[in-house]
């Protein structure tokens, strides 16, 4: 195998490396508060009549639903919608190629393309969006969600770099 080969593989598989931090008690007092019911779908153009044209919390998340493997998941990003959820995931389809776009979401995006699952939730009080994505965001710690924190969890992710 020529060297740049090698390297090509290697910076491929390491950009699949996800820093991640696990809080059983976040999630806990999140569903303890929140009994959402969650609803995915693959993160794919031809699903987007499966997006409900209402506001919510959505979430990335990568995973399998093989059966001679145990469950594994990972939500890698989380955000609100006060528009319609719809619009979001149409929003993330035209981010994902566009030079303009916001970098760690094309990261994600491509690093993972064909593998993301879009979840969401709907949300009809749309005051409790903002707490809301606090909330999700400081029980599941999602790696690519840069902000959207409680000042605690915010200092704890800050500590890491």
């Amino acid at each position: 195998m020529a060297l740049d080969a090698f390297l090509e593989k290697l910076g491929s598989e390491e950009l699949r490396i996800v820093r991640l931090q696990l809080n059983p008690s976040r999630w806990k007092k999140y569903c303890d508060e929140y009994k959402h019911n969650w609803n995915f779908t693959p993160f794919e153009p031809n699903r987007v009549n499966q997006i409900p044209e209402k506001p919510g919390l959505y979430c990335f998340y990568i995973g399998h639903d093989l059966k001679c493997l145990p469950r594994i998941g990972l939500s890698l990003y989380g955000g609100i919608t006060t528009r319609t959820l719809k619009i979001r995931f149409k929003e993330y389809l035209n981010e994902k190629d566009n030079d303009k776009g916001r970098i760690t979401v094309k990261k994600f995006l491509n690093v993972f393309d064909g593998e993301l699952s879009f979840g969401w939730v709907v949300v009809e009080n749309t005051s409790i969006l903002s707490q809301l994505e606090k909330d999700f965001n400081d029980a599941m710690m999602p790696p690519y969600s840069i902000k959207d924190y409680s000042a605690i969890v915010r200092s704890e992710r800050n500590a890491w770099q």
